[in-house]
């Protein structure tokens, strides 16, 4: 995933949301410089929530306006093959910024709040009438039913997860919903839960874990961790394991602290070239001394019927400077 490629394509401004979330998709399975991009259709609609059809149509106007382009085909492991494109940085640095609403439904509420609503009473809930008159533009004249759900949601901002830790409201940062928007982006991905929209303590713990690591950043970096771990992936063991995010942000710290890496295995020893070639030697002395063809004394089903010759090779390796571990490595574990 480029991080940096994601951010700049969502905050761009595209012809169409359908556009937009398939080419923030792609970018999710780019390279920093905006290649190596192989998913097949199926693939962007089972993740993006569209049907193949949205999918091609979307890809075939990415490529018209060359924001993408074909760049040649990959075969996959199964043997199929699938088209790679890339991104055209250039262009996608062109596109205009993406357009900022005025104002926001937090935005409106602080109005509510701040001294530009003081003739409406907050605790008066029947007395719309009264409020929509004096709301000095907040909200729409005719719109009764929008200012008394304003209202409650300013009395029940616990509820609406729109609260600090010591109850003042505050706005529904853009970073927040960055951070939700990238959770759910790899749970998709890696087979977890999607994130609870309507959990307020979900939104307050990642509110702090965001704080803690001083941006999206860092959440970012976080996430590609958690990734990578067979054990939050549930690869780990057969027992089944979806992950939640209430779990991975209360875990936060044991997985900051590697406590949810996938072990270290050390790589294999190599085998020195003088001591394969002395083995090979030793084998094809001994198969011609006792009658045995070669292959039958590396083979788990026939070398057992041969344990004159097993021992005989086990007696020629220790009179020289071959590691005796290295029998086991080169003829088979049968010979160990």
């Amino acid at each position: 995933m480029s991080i940096n490629l994601v951010r700049t394509v969502r905050a761009k401004k595209l012809p169409s949301s359908t556009l937009k979330n398939v080419l923030v998709y792609l970018a999710e399975r780019a390279s920093d410089d905006g290649r190596n991009i192989w998913p097949a259709i199926d693939t962007i609609a089972k993740e993006t929530g569209f049907s193949t059809s949205t999918v091609d149509v979307a890809i075939s106007n990415l490529k018209s306006s060359g924001l993408i382009a074909k760049v040649g085909a990959k075969k996959l492991p199964n043997g199929k093959r699938t088209s790679l494109y890339e991104i055209d940085l250039a262009k996608l640095h062109a596109l205009p910024e993406a357009r900022i609403r005025d104002r926001t439904d937090w935005q409106k509420n602080s109005v509510l709040k701040s001294g530009r609503a003081k003739t409406c009473n907050a605790s008066n809930v029947g007395s719309t009438e009264a409020c929509d008159t004096r709301l000095s533009g907040a909200v729409p004249p005719d719109s009764r039913v929008q200012y008394i759900k304003d209202k409650n949601i300013l009395s029940n901002t616990k509820s609406s997860g729109t609260s600090s830790p010591s109850g003042r409201p505050t706005p529904f940062d853009p970073i927040l919903t960055e951070g939700i928007t990238a959770y759910n982006n790899t749970a998709k991905m890696s087979g977890w839960y999607l994130f609870p929209a309507q959990d307020a303590e979900a939104k307050a713990l990642l509110r702090q874990r965001l704080e803690a690591l001083g941006g999206i950043e860092g959440w970012y970096a976080a996430l590609e961790r958690a990734a990578e771990s067979d054990f939050l992936c549930g690869r780990s063991s057969s027992t089944k394991f979806k992950l939640q995010a209430k779990y991975l942000l209360k875990k936060f710290k044991k997985l900051q602290g590697g406590g949810f890496d996938n072990p270290v295995t050390a790589a294999p020893k190599a085998i020195p070239q003088a001591h394969l070639a002395q083995m090979g030697q030793i084998l094809r002395d001994i198969a011609h001394d006792h009658g045995v063809e070669v292959w039958k004394l590396r083979s788990e089903k026939y070398a057992p019927q041969y344990p004159k010759a097993i021992q005989a090779v086990r007696d020629a390796v220790k009179k020289t400077s071959i590691p005796m571990d290295m029998i086991s490595k080169f003829f088979g574990e049968v010979m160990a």
